[in-house]
């Protein structure tokens, strides 16, 4: 399937535009095969191409104890399309680890741009950006996710924001999100607003952009962990994570708009169709003012046009931009894991500064949707394990009669028993290593991970 890149378009404003160039950016990684250590590892980053401060002069550090200097050079693309002195720089080099393991790969470059209003003194800040990779033969080959849209965002201050971070992998591999400090900042100068999120799920952002007493307009900076998980004998292992730094702009006297749909899914937005059925959803976005509004779906998808279509249209009584979504799987897409929909209500400005409102669907093609809409929720009732710590004998105590996969892993992830229990049991103890254990219980309704002391 073929990438697809979104471009989102933003523009320069008058706080950041005779600033530090560095904004935002991340590293990617492919494996050339399972067993060969060979990496080809790309820096990509985001600048303030008016600044007149070349790209470079920075250290990617390989994670192995080497270090590769970038020269600087006149490596930026301006970017137009982003808007007003805007551009992108990329450097990609091979690199040969000489063993398995897990390597912390960093770029490190003197400071961030200034102006960014929830990072104290973002001009003397650092930027860093790192990504770590667990180099493991058991693992086989993967590609540290891609991106279906950039991390530019333009949004309306005091509007509800939403917002597609995009992220996926054709490897049929588990993406999820987490939210986290930028690489290189002390969380004392750092200053996450209490309604910022992130959908550990589907990466959708969501925030009333409020910041700490009142509405700012400016420039915000967010950062969020994506990782790549990979089933293996029904054990989750961890491939990678990537820090990706996200930069938003709120602006307080332009238009933005609102966007929804006509489907009750949910809190992530899962749709299950198995092969032969079809669903089609109805999405609108309704903007502050009519011109130069869209509406737009971004998916790998999108070239397959007997599993996926969208359409637009006007809708005739009012201003509202209506969007036709229809899914129609067939065998050539069936995984196990979703595949990200990506749709974005957008108004354009003269300016060329988009405003967007997304919504994000999570598409699964085969029948594991019920257990995977709860497998990573750390929720279950009824169930308790003790005494913790344990010399003996561990109970898992149901208050009710009910199906359980009980799991025991050592803190290596390794399982050291396994069994299905429908009433209370007890697992004999003695005979295992003091230590830390993993107690997994899993139901149809979710699954609890409780950590274990054994002395």
């Amino acid at each position: 399937m073929k990438k697809i890149i979104v471009l989102i378009i933003v523009t320069a404003l008058p706080f950041i535009t005779n600033a530090s160039h560095l904004r935002c950016g991340y590293i990617s990684v492919k494996r050339l095969s399972s067993t060969n250590l060979t990496c080809t590892i790309t820096l990509t980053v985001f600048v303030n191409s008016g600044s007149g401060v070349a790209f470079g002069n920075g250290h990617l550090n390989f994670g192995d104890g080497s270090t590769h200097v970038l020269i600087p050079e006149n490596s930026i693309v301006a970017r137009p399309d982003l808007g007003t002195n805007i551009g992108m720089a990329t450097f990609t080099i091979n690199h040969s680890y000489a063993g398995p393991g897990q390597y912390k790969i960093s770029y490190i470059e003197a400071s961030r741009n200034a102006g960014i209003l929830n990072v104290d003194n973002s001009i003397s800040t650092p930027f860093i950006t790192e990504t770590t990779i667990n180099l493991d033969p058991f693992l086989g080959k993967y590609d540290t996710p891609d991106f279906l849209i950039e991390p530019y965002f333009v949004a309306k201050l005091g509007s509800t924001l939403s917002l597609s971070i995009g992220g996926y992998s054709n490897e049929d591999l588990v993406v999820s999100y987490q939210l986290s400090v930028p690489s290189g900042i002390s969380t004392n100068n750092y200053h996450l607003p209490e309604n910022f999120k992130v959908n550990p799920h589907n990466g959708l952002i969501t925030w009333d952009t409020k910041y700490l007493d009142g509405y700012y307009a400016g420039e915000y900076l967010f950062a969020v962990k994506i990782h790549l998980s990979k089933y293996i004998d029904g054990n989750l292992y961890r491939l990678c994570t990537m820090l990706r730094d996200f930069q938003i702009i709120l602006v307080d006297d332009e238009p933005g708009g609102m966007i929804s749909d006509n489907v009750n899914l949910d809190e992530n937005n899962r749709i299950y169709l198995s092969e032969g059925n079809s669903k089609t959803i109805k999405i609108f976005y309704e903007p502050n003012l009519s011109e130069n509004t869209s509406i737009s779906a971004y998916t790998t998808l999108s070239e397959n046009a007997d599993v996926f279509s969208f359409s637009t249209y006007d809708s005739t009584e009012t201003d509202i931009k209506v969007g036709i979504l229809t899914l129609a799987p067939n065998s050539t897409i069936a995984r196990d894991n979703p595949y990200i929909i990506s749709i974005r209500g957008a108004h354009n400005i003269e300016s060329n500064t988009m405003f967007a409102s997304d919504i994000v669907y999570m598409f699964y093609t085969r029948d594991l949707y019920p257990e995977i809409i709860t497998r990573t929720e750390d929720t279950l009732e009824g169930v308790t394990v003790a005494p913790n710590p344990v010399t003996d004998f561990l109970k898992i105590q149901l208050t009710q009669p009910q199906s359980i996969q009980l799991t025991l892993l050592d803190q290596s992830g390794k399982i050291v028993l396994k069994n299905i229990i429908t009433e209370s049991s007890i697992i004999d103890m003695r005979e295992f290593l003091n230590g830390l254990y993993l107690v997994e219980v899993r139901t149809s309704r979710g699954r609890r991970v409780t950590k274990v002391i054994k002395h």
